[in-house]
């Protein structure tokens, strides 16, 4: 079966996502959530508004989703860079970034965009994070491990407990080095873990208490549902 493809985002990450934003209202002098995240991150006020008025017009003209349609198969994630006010698009080869370009040419946002070499295509990993949760179906029951996908990275993140043993996080650790995408494995104190979100989701506000409301996300389990705290246990 065809994996579904989630775009995802973090908000608390110095990228996020951009696809199906909602658009943004805000006067020049305002203070909003968004703005507030943005600075405390060390990112200038004047940045931040520039970064704030490009992620809206991604938005207003759908061009993450643009993009994935054209690429298909090819598509390999888009993020965004609030401190250098980018829009990043993930490219596999050659064809895949001169489909990309063109798009981007028609919208007239030849000056935002940064095409980044990337290993895998997005298919490729809900594909690998699909293998890993079947891999490590006992541990993600028993809240001992989770998995995401950071775009940013192009890579399946998988996060083991402490509890976890060690002969079972060595042999993990061996598979992720062999894996054919590229697979994250972290680890946390944490002696049980909630169902991780994707490192990232699918999210309609940059960032703020509003946008943690108003994500749609993919959680270990393979469960979709448009408000994350959900996942959270």
């Amino acid at each position: 079966m065809k994996p579904t493809r989630i775009v995802a985002a973090c908000i608390a990450a110095v990228a996020v996502t951009l696809t199906l934003f909602a658009p943004l209202s805000y006067g020049a002098s305002s203070t909003t959530p968004e703005l507030a995240v943005l600075t405390e991150q060390g990112i200038s006020l004047a940045r931040a508004h520039e970064a704030l008025r490009l992620q809206q017009q991604v938005a207003e003209m759908h061009l993450g989703q643009r993009i994935e349609e054209v690429l298909g198969d090819d598509f390999a994630g888009v993020w965004f860079e609030p401190a250098a006010a980018r829009f990043h698009i993930g490219v596999t080869g050659i064809p895949s970034r001169n489909a990309a370009e063109r798009v981007v040419e028609q919208a007239h946002m030849t000056a935002y965009a940064t095409y980044t070499p990337v290993r895998s295509t997005w298919s490729a990993l809900i594909g690998a994070q699909d293998q890993w949760n079947t891999r490590i179906t006992k541990l993600l029951t028993a809240g001992q491990a989770a998995t995401g996908i950071d775009v940013q990275h192009n890579a399946v993140s998988v996060t083991l407990s402490s509890s976890v043993s060690p002969s079972t996080s060595r042999a993990l650790v061996s598979e992720a080095a062999a894996a054919s995408v590229h697979v994250s494995i972290s680890f946390t104190s944490s002696t049980r873990l909630g169902l991780k979100l994707e490192a990232t989701c699918e999210i309609r506000l940059l960032a703020g208490e509003r946008a943690v409301k108003e994500h749609s996300c993919r959680a270990s389990d393979g469960r979709v549902a448009m408000n994350p705290k959900e996942f959270v246990t």
